[in-house]
């Protein structure tokens, strides 16, 4: 590794999006940082994505590595193959549909570079609504707090840092990989076990660059009554619980949340159901409001929603303060 200049591979990983990647590789082509090497994996694309990819690579100044499979193989096999391509100090990573602004990649290495400690940085994402053309809000302000911590906090919260956001120092994480066990919604665990490795996840709050949303985006099927990925991700609990026992106070939290996100998509017998099982993981407000007739857990929920007074004086101020972020999630 240079010292000044590491190399970065850019890991772009697409499916079916002509009508993006062009733009989205251009605003790799047009980033400030020049030791990059780009690394673009296509999961069986049949609409002339891999006839674009490789005119593209035959005439262009920037080297590009590619990984074409014939086969739609999923989501967690095209990120390992763009992952196996890649050969930087760091890793980069961007869906085919999204955009880098030009000094992306250049503030992050700079980050990385100040904290050592640091295994994965992420940005916020400015929100482009595919279907009305507004760019308006950012991710992390939009429902996804920011978070900084270690793998403790990754397994507890979840998926907080956009996908087309993070950098992985790969003298870290250079041995971990996409579990193939889990089809779609496997970054979580990847960020996860990249943490286990060790070191930090920390936030750079700018947005620097674009995440694009369409009803075709894993994060909108995740927002849906579809509740497919949601039992991916529960299916990663149940592997870390196996892989890291030390991780059992994080992850029972982190099922709880998603137990309580599929019973909101449920109703009757199964909604209790999942609710139950989401108590017994973590007790919370939400999960019993769950458990009530449907009439009385919109009463509950409002009443969870209602803004906190702080109490002014007493010794019981801090506890209050905990009970009431105690029942959060």
């Amino acid at each position: 590794m240079q010292a000044d200049t590491p190399l970065v591979s850019v890991a772009v990983v697409t499916y079916n999006q002509l009508g993006f990647l062009r733009e989205c590789l251009d605003s790799v082509d047009a980033q400030t940082y020049s030791n990059i090497e780009i690394v673009v994996a296509d999961d069986g694309s049949t609409d002339g994505t891999q006839d674009f990819l490789r005119a593209r690579a035959a005439n262009t100044r920037q080297p590009i590595k590619l990984s074409l499979s014939q086969t739609n193989r999923g989501v967690t096999a095209n990120c390992q193959a763009a992952l196996d391509l890649s050969t930087g100090d760091f890793v980069a990573w961007i869906g085919g549909d999204d955009l880098m602004d030009p000094s992306e990649i250049e503030r992050q290495v700079a980050f990385m570079q100040k904290e050592p400690d640091v295994t994965i940085s992420y940005h916020d994402l400015r929100l482009l609504f595919q279907d009305t053309g507004e760019v308006t809000g950012t991710y992390n302000r939009e429902g996804n707090a920011p978070r900084n911590g270690d793998v403790f906090t990754a397994a507890r919260y979840g998926t907080f840092n956009a996908g087309s956001s993070n950098m992985v120092r790969m003298s870290t994480a250079r041995g971990v990989r996409f579990d193939s066990r889990i089809g779609t919604a496997s970054d979580w665990l990847y960020w996860v076990e990249c943490l286990a490795a060790g070191g930090l996840i920390e936030f750079i709050p700018d947005a620097l660059g674009v995440y694009r949303r369409h009803a075709s985006s894993v994060t909108s099927a995740l927002d849906s009554s579809d509740t497919t990925l949601l039992r991916e991700h529960l299916s990663s609990c149940a592997i870390l619980l196996q892989k890291h026992p030390s991780l059992k106070r994080a992850v029972k939290a982190r099922e709880a949340q998603l137990l309580l996100s599929m019973g909101v998509r449920s109703s009757g017998r199964e909604r209790r159901s999942l609710a139950l099982a989401s108590f017994k993981r973590r007790p919370s407000l939400h999960s019993i409001g769950l458990l009530l007739p449907e009439r009385w857990a919109d009463e509950v929920h409002r009443y969870r929603r209602r803004p906190r007074l702080r109490p002014q004086t007493g010794p019981s101020s801090d506890d209050a303060a905990g009970v009431a972020q105690g029942h959060d999630g």
